[in-house]
């Protein structure tokens, strides 16, 4: 199956001073067709500014990979400078975010899997 640009569910949030997401939310495969391997597959835009605030995901883990931008991606109490074509892996449980210090939005291809 081939899922077109135009076909994506998408949901923007506006960022906030606290630093809450700002961004937009691209779902590039439905929860359903993602059945019992995940809940989601997407493309998060972080805008200038904007984070994903410090979170755990419990019985998940979660994958992202840099599309486009950089920021500090927080990995437990650890902040790692990341850039296009990095990998990063949240296992179930653990925290990690994500902060764009810059005048350019991030991009991140996201997954969140079902721990084994």
């Amino acid at each position: 199956m081939v899922y077109r640009k135009n076909s994506f569910h998408t949901t923007e949030r506006r960022p906030k001073e606290d630093g809450s997401p700002g961004g937009i939310i691209e779902w590039l495969v439905s929860q359903e067709e993602l059945g019992k391997s995940g809940n989601a597959f997407t493309k998060v835009t972080v805008y200038p500014g904007a984070a994903i605030p410090t979170h755990a995901h419990e019985g998940e883990f979660e994958i992202f990979f840099v599309a486009s931008g950089e920021g500090d991606y927080v990995d437990h109490d650890v902040t790692v400078r990341v850039y296009p074509g990095d990998v990063m892996y949240c296992a179930n449980g653990d925290r990690h975010g994500l902060v764009n210090d810059t005048g350019e939005n991030v991009e991140l291809i996201a997954f969140i899997g079902y721990d084994k």
